[in-house]
């Protein structure tokens, strides 16, 4: 876990990087009642993180991590599958430079949203307005593929 934190490139997302964890370890510390640092996380072949000892009396315990801006967030559940994805308003107003966005992100993500979606997002009055809801579709569609612990391998 350690590597995986120092993979990213500013101190802050380090940080952001390292809380999530210690979240998570103190989540299965307290949920399943074994000393924190006996904890054991491993990640499915898709990253998604779950507790590699788990007691049979919760075994669909789990939970799910996300991290931007100045935001940490977990999420957990014992009876069916969590995805968590965090956007910060922030983030938002910062990543929106381009002059073209629209543009830009339906090329990017063109294969990411259905006609619907892009006709949703293009609707919208403004490109603040646009960038927002298109956050708002892509954070539900990364939570969602979280929850099924594929990561990326799940075609959205």
């Amino acid at each position: 876990e350690r590597n995986a934190v120092l993979r990213f490139m500013r101190s802050d997302d380090q940080k952001r990087a390292l809380l999530s964890r210690l979240l998570a370890q103190a989540l299965c510390a307290k949920e399943l009642n074994i000393e924190f640092d006996q904890v054991s996380i491993r990640r499915t072949r898709g990253r998604k993180p779950f507790c590699g000892n788990l007691r049979t009396k919760k075994s669909n315990f789990n939970f799910n991590v996300s991290h931007e801006g100045d935001l940490v967030v977990i999420a957990s559940e014992s009876k069916c599958l969590v995805g968590v994805d965090v956007c910060s308003a922030l983030q938002l107003v910062q990543r929106r430079t381009e002059t073209n966005f629209l543009d830009e992100l339906a090329k990017s993500f063109r294969h990411s949203f259905s006609s619907l979606e892009w006709r949703t997002i293009a609707s919208a009055p403004d490109d603040t307005s646009r960038f927002q809801i298109f956050r708002t579709l892509w954070a539900a569609k990364e939570a969602f593929v979280k929850a099924r612990g594929d990561g990326l391998l799940f075609d959205l």
